[in-house]
């Protein structure tokens, strides 16, 4: 044989050989890279939200000093219309004119109550006095009509009997 023929062929080497611990390594480092990646992703977009609340609370303040300086501006125009603010004693005056004013409600209804109560007591006491004669009329009449029972059962045997056997005398 000759040493041509007998030649060990080459092998091919191949460009993508690795270990374990290679690609272990890598994926720690790629992993580490996008979690570095998504925490700074995460904080963009919070201090983003953080942004537009604090432009729509910005806003909010802005209306309502608008609204308070024209509530201001009406306030002193109105102070200007009527040459001065309002001094105490018509404030107290007005006060004690609006309480006369309540009090004299409060007492012509507590008037109308009364008068209302009274009638009603007048209703019921008429009632009652009718129901009373209507009571003693009705007692008349079963008393009469218990004599009257009485008087004729004296002479019956059988009601005598009863009454000697309970114990009552006629």
């Amino acid at each position: 044989m000759t040493a041509t023929t007998l030649a060990i062929p080459k092998r091919r080497r191949r460009w993508l050989q690795f270990s374990l611990q290679t690609l272990l390594l890598l994926m720690l480092v790629f992993g580490a890279g996008l979690g570095w990646f998504g925490s700074k992703v995460k904080r963009a977009r919070e201090q983003r939200e953080i942004g537009k609340v604090l432009n729509m609370e910005r806003q909010g303040l802005e209306t309502q000093i608008e609204k308070k300086h024209q509530e201001l501006l009406c306030a002193k125009k109105a102070v200007e219309e009527t040459g001065g603010m309002p001094s105490l004693e018509q404030r107290l005056q007005e006060m004690n004119e609006a309480l006369a004013a309540v009090r004299n409600e409060r007492l012509q209804d507590q008037a109308t109550r009364r008068r209302d109560n009274e009638a009603a007591l007048k209703v019921v006491e008429n009632e009652l006095a009718r129901l009373k004669v209507l009571h003693d009329t009705l007692l008349n009449r079963l008393t009469n009509i218990d004599n009257e029972a009485n008087a004729g059962h004296r002479y019956c045997p059988f009601c005598q009997a009863a009454s000697l056997l309970s114990g009552d005398w006629w």
